[in-house]
């Protein structure tokens, strides 16, 4: 399981535990891989695309603050539109 993924499940949504595949498909997603999670009614589909989008968030704002900071905005807007949107490591 990938680090952050139940802190981030607890903070938001109070929960200490995925439900069954969720932990799976959102690892994978983290991972940059393409998913395709089917999941009954009340599944927890939701959850599955939230708290990745959350994680890379977190992970994303530190180095967009150091980009603001070295190149200023123009270079700013230039490296967002050359990053990978999700992909965490290469």
């Amino acid at each position: 399981m990938t680090t952050g993924m139940l802190e981030t499940l607890k903070k938001y949504w109070g929960y200490d535990s995925f439900r069954p595949m969720q932990a799976e498909i959102i690892s994978e997603a983290l991972a940059g891989r393409d998913v395709l999670a089917i999941l009954p009614t009340g599944g927890g589909k939701s959850v599955c695309f939230q708290v990745p989008a959350l994680i890379v968030r977190q992970v994303r704002a530190p180095f967009q603050r150091f980009v603001l900071a070295e190149v200023g905005i123009d270079g700013f807007h230039v490296l967002l539109c050359l990053l990978p949107r999700f992909q965490l490591g290469g």
